[in-house]
């Protein structure tokens, strides 16, 4: 994105290869070349493999988890002629099972377009589909089973926990928020979900005593779909 606009978009290995827009150019120019030789999914090289054998891979139909058409966030300014444009006709997809990076400098729209997404902030106009159904237009109960289902992992991870919470209350907060099943089966849900990011021994320990790729991993368990087994 680059002012509020998606100014190039496609798969990693041709952006990073072959860039076409002069912002994404100089993006790419002020990467690390090794950082970006590191940048090659194992999909890709499952491709050339197939490729060298002379195997035809069909391409799978399209099944888009989330859909974003036309987007637009504008700002009105107070004392000044015209409005703030942060979100200017944004249009993208991201498919079932993908990961799709928006990538652009700061102030380019990246947060904002994310807050829509998260219905943190409402869009001036456009559209945001979520499994085919417009976020716009869900009820309250939609609205909080949506909640559940799309989250965020902030880039400092630190931040978004509660230094007074201990590593088993910070995931056990969002299953008790939600009432899902009794308190023993929120016990078991939450030693499921630490045994997925961290050994059982750090229950009690608290934020500051983690590493933040640790603190990461709590995060991750705790916006973890809250359905106890």
């Amino acid at each position: 994105m680059h002012r509020g606009r998606v100014v190039e978009q496609g798969a990693a290995r041709q952006i990073l290869e072959n860039p076409q827009h002069p912002y994404t150019q100089s993006l790419v120019k002020a990467a690390p070349s090794v950082a970006a030789a590191r940048l090659q999914p194992e999909a890709f090289r499952v491709q050339e493999r197939t490729a060298e054998v002379g195997v035809e891979v069909e391409a799978a139909p399209a099944d888009n988890i989330v859909e974003i058409e036309n987007l637009t966030k504008v700002y009105p300014v107070r004392g000044r002629g015209e409005d703030f444009v942060a979100v200017d006709d944004v249009s993208l997809a991201i498919p079932r099972g993908e990961t799709v990076a928006i990538v652009g400098e700061s102030g380019s729209g990246k947060t904002t377009t994310a807050r829509m997404l998260l219905k943190v902030i409402e869009p001036t106009s456009g559209l945001i589909r979520y499994e085919g159904k417009d976020i716009a237009s869900l009820s309250r109960a939609e609205t909080r089973d949506f909640r559940q289902q799309v989250q965020p992992i902030f880039q400092d991870p630190y931040s978004s926990l509660n230094p007074m919470f201990t590593i088993e209350r910070l995931i056990a907060e969002p299953l008790d928020f939600y009432k899902r099943g009794s308190g023993a089966e929120r016990r078991a849900r939450v030693r499921q979900l630490l045994d997925d990011a961290l050994p059982q021994s750090m229950l009690r320990r608290y934020p500051s005593e983690l590493s933040g790729g640790q603190r990461q991993r709590v995060a991750i368990a705790a916006r973890s779909r809250c359905r106890p087994t």
